[in-house]
């Protein structure tokens, strides 16, 4: 798969994020390894509509314990540049990688966003930095979702 911001790889590590609207995420996620899950897109929305961004890895170095060490730095920003949020070094992953490491895996960090109507129509970006720690690999990801004004719903 070609590389795009939203989804990299670099030495076989791989990430992606996703911005689904399906408030049954996690119950399409959570299903048997022989099972695809099927998970909607968005790129916009409207006042009172939520959204979710899932942060997903492939493939991460495992170290002598069979363990993983994934963090991540996120970051949503405003259409006017300033941040709802600016996490460092979030746990997005460790401890013992069962199955196979090529399987597609859901990072432990969640974004949820309820689009309010205080909140500034336009683009908002959301920024992950992927970072494998046993592999001393990051991985920038960003992808963006624009909130409607009031006259475009």
């Amino acid at each position: 798969v070609e590389d795009t911001d939203s989804m990299n790889s670099i030495d076989g590590f791989s990430g992606m994020l996703l911005i689904t609207p399906d408030a049954d995420w996690k119950e399409k996620w959570e299903t048997p390894p022989e099972v695809v899950p099927r998970l909607s897109s968005a790129d916009t929305v409207k006042i009172g509509e939520k959204l979710t961004i899932l942060i997903f890895f492939v493939n991460p170095k495992i170290d002598l314990e069979n363990k993983i060490d994934l963090d991540c730095d996120i970051r949503t920003i405003r259409p006017d540049g300033s941040f709802t949020f600016d996490l460092k070094d979030y746990d997005c992953g460790n401890g013992e990688l069962k199955g196979n490491p090529g399987n597609v895996r859901l990072a432990r960090a969640v974004i949820s966003f309820e689009a309010e109507p205080s909140d500034e129509p336009g683009d908002w970006w959301i920024e992950v930095k992927l970072k494998d720690k046993v592999a001393d690999i990051e991985i920038p990801l960003k992808t963006k979702f624009v909130l409607l004004d009031s006259e475009s719903q």
